[in-house]
């Protein structure tokens, strides 16, 4: 069991434990998906048709990305810390005469 098929699979039925014909629709469709575009436009059709299906979700991951920077900046744990600058304490000599 691949684990694409496995959550196509879970997906489709919303169960934690799919049924096993939905499992092997899934297997059967994406073989079938990649020996069709194999056949009719060799590899370089494949990867086309990989890259261009996984774009949008690229989008997502650079959404993803740029909210988890913005809450790590308002984190109190890991945002830093602004310093404090040290306070001049001016001293008083001591009076020789006492």
């Amino acid at each position: 069991m691949d684990r694409k098929e496995y959550l196509l699979r879970r997906r489709a039925d919303g169960h934690a434990r799919p049924r096993t014909s939905v499992l092997a629709l899934w297997g059967v469709l994406t073989g079938v998906t990649a020996i069709v575009l194999l056949v009719a436009g060799g590899l370089d059709a494949l990867q086309k048709t990989v890259i261009v299906t996984a774009a949008p979700f690229v989008l997502v991951m650079l959404g993803l990305a740029f909210s988890l920077w913005r809450e790590l900046r308002q984190d109190p744990l890991v945002a830093p810390v602004p310093v404090e600058q040290p306070v001049a304490v001016a001293t008083v000599p001591k009076d020789p005469e006492t």
